[in-house]
C-alpha cells in the first residue's frame, strides 16, 4: 500500500499524461488505496474521499482528457451527454 506522500506525487505526475484509459486504471488502483488510507481518520465519508485534493487532481486530469470541462452553470453540458448515453444503452 502506497502512502498518503506517495499517492499525492502520483496525482501531480499524472498530469503529464495523455493516455486516459492507463491514467482510469491507474486512477482505479489509487483511489482503491487513497481510501483505505482515509478510512482510518474521524469522520470519514464518501463525500471527505471524493472531495480530497488527490482524488481532485486524477478527476481533473480526466476531466481535461475528455475534454468535457463540466460546468455547473451549463448543466445542460451533462444533461445532453447522459442522454447520449441513455439513447446508446437503450440501442437508439
Amino acid at each position: 500500500m502506497r502512502t498518503l506522500q506517495q499517492l499525492a506525487s502520483e496525482a501531480l505526475r499524472v498530469q503529464d499524461a495523455c493516455n486516459i484509459s492507463g491514467i482510469a486504471i491507474s486512477f482505479a488502483e489509487a483511489i482503491v488505496n487513497l481510501r483505505r488510507l482515509l478510512e482510518s481518520e474521524p469522520g470519514f465519508s464518501t463525500d471527505a474521499l471524493a472531495r480530497h485534493p488527490i482524488t481532485q487532481a486524477w478527476v481533473s486530469k480526466l476531466d481535461s482528457l475528455s475534454g468535457a470541462s463540466y460546468d455547473c452553470e451549463h448543466a445542460s453540458l451533462a444533461r445532453t451527454c447522459f442522454n447520449i448515453c441513455e439513447d446508446i444503452a437503450e440501442g437508439k
